[in-house]
């Protein structure tokens, strides 16, 4: 004798199986995810995002850069409202820039225990900087070269390691100083000192995908009738991928600019890296133009 299933019944028992099929699979996924966080030695992810150097281990990196920065600039201005030399009547002031910076930097990073890493890094360049102002049709052109000597040093303190979808977290501190010496001057001027701390973070997806990202402050020296120093929100997302076991990938926003990298493990020990950053900005009476790259190498012992 043939017999019908109540719809209603067959529904619900449905229902009921798509559910443990799918907590099996959720349960299945953090089980992956604890597997990698726990598992995963490759020492391109083990020594990038929120991740610490690791205890007693010295990492030496060498670092080659070039950036340019542009703007213009239009604006009208009354008499006596501007620091330039005032015409009669309303000033009518058209201003661009070029510049471009060539340098090099020295970094170590040092493990003290499991938890807890300390880097320094030792840089300078030679910039050269056009300016071109016309004010009521008075041009002028101004060109300039400095010298710049950077110092900075920071320590990083891994938080947390990560657990299913809660990321793994670090906190990292630093301070720096810069030199600057202008023309053939003797000596170098400094400034104000600056500090940046920042959470990083970093969720794993899967065995090759990455979503690092990081909150902070960061000092912001500002003119205020004199140099003063004010506090600015800093923010980062990097999404990376490990295309293969000597090769990581990532592309992101670093403070709204757009930020692209490769990582190539050459041997064991040798780690080659290029960096790249392009930045438009567009205001009321300013648009600018930064780019940035960067090639270097990283020696671990």
């Amino acid at each position: 004798m043939k017999r019908n299933l109540n719809p209603t019944i067959a529904a619900i028992a449905f229902f009921a199986i798509m559910t443990l099929v799918g907590i099996e699979s959720a349960h299945a996924q953090i089980n992956l995810l604890e597997q990698v966080h726990a598992t995963d030695t490759n020492p391109l992810i083990a020594t990038s995002g929120p991740n610490t150097i690791g205890a007693g281990h010295l990492q030496l990196s060498a670092d080659a850069t070039w950036s340019h920065l542009s703007y213009a600039s239009e604006r009208y201005l009354l008499p006596g409202t501007s620091v330039m030399p005032t015409y009669p009547g309303t000033i009518h002031m058209v201003n661009s820039m070029r510049c471009n910076a060539f340098g090099g930097a020295l970094g170590v990073r040092y493990g003290i225990g499991k938890l807890l890493e300390l880097n320094a890094s030792f840089g300078g360049g030679l910039n050269t900087e056009r300016d071109n102002a016309i004010m009521n049709n008075h041009d002028t052109v101004i060109i300039a070269r400095c010298q710049t000597l950077d110092v900075a040093f920071g320590a990083k303190v891994h938080v947390y390691e990560g657990h299913a979808w809660v990321p793994q977290m670090a906190l990292a501190a630093q301070l720096s100083e810069n030199f600057v010496r202008f023309g053939d001057r003797d000596g170098f001027d400094s400034h104000t000192p600056a500090w940046a701390i920042e959470l990083q973070l970093r969720n794993r997806l899967g065995h090759r995908w990455m979503l690092d990202y990081h909150v902070g402050f960061a000092s912001n020296e500002v003119w205020l009738g004199s140099r003063a120093t004010a506090a600015k929100f800093t923010y980062g997302l990097m999404a990376r991928f490990l295309a293969s076991d000597c090769l990581l990938l990532g592309a992101g926003l670093d403070d709204g600019n757009g930020l692209f990298e490769a990582l190539f493990q050459a041997t064991p020990s040798l780690q080659l890296k290029a960096q790249a950053l392009v930045a438009t900005g567009l205001g009321a009476d300013m648009s600018t133009t930064s780019a940035y790259c960067m090639l270097g190498i990283n020696w671990l012992f």
